[in-house]
């Protein structure tokens, strides 16, 4: 696998961008090429506070491509935008998370993915929303409980629609 990775931080802030190439069938479909794009990018408010954000496109047929190359666009954004026919044939993730830490020990955190957006059908109740696939999950870590060193307990509520993480097409 041939990949490019760039890793920044500064302060209190922290920023990946990975591009590169997979290759692999679907399905037992030969694919000629197939490419990821992924950035994440991070914050922390606080010692108490810190969110996230993240998006990956898996880029098919297509060898090279600028516009998911630029590590400092919005990769769903610029997919959606490109007016090309193989961006439908193209797999976008997107999403966001937060941690907070209010006392010692304790953890609350939560995270929300969005499989393939398509704005034109995110709020229709037909075949066509299939394309808006959501997950989420919350939770709660609890390290040390009772004061009891090295017992954590973990609640945690993961809820993914049907079809997450799978696409329209092979």
């Amino acid at each position: 696998i041939d990949f490019l990775k760039l890793d920044l931080n500064y302060k209190k802030i922290s920023y990946t961008f990975t591009y590169g190439s997979i290759k692999g069938d679907s399905i037992g479909m030969d694919i000629k090429s197939k490419n990821i794009a992924f950035h994440r990018l991070n914050i922390k408010f606080s010692d108490i506070f810190k969110v996230g954000y993240y998006e990956s496109v898996l880029i098919n047929n297509n060898p090279f491509s600028f516009v998911y190359f630029n590590p400092l666009s919005f990769i769903t954004s610029a997919d959606l935008n490109t007016g090309a026919k193989e961006t439908t044939y193209n797999n976008t993730l997107m999403g966001f998370d937060f941690e907070i830490n209010p006392f010692r020990n304790l953890s609350v955190q939560g995270s929300l993915l969005i499989d393939d957006i398509n704005f034109s059908t995110i709020f229709k109740n037909d075949i066509t929303s299939f394309d808006n696939k959501f997950g989420y999950q919350i939770g709660t870590m609890w390290t040390n409980a009772f004061t009891i060193p090295d017992i954590s307990m973990v609640l945690e509520y993961t809820r993914l629609n049907p079809f997450v993480y799978s696409h329209r097409f092979n």
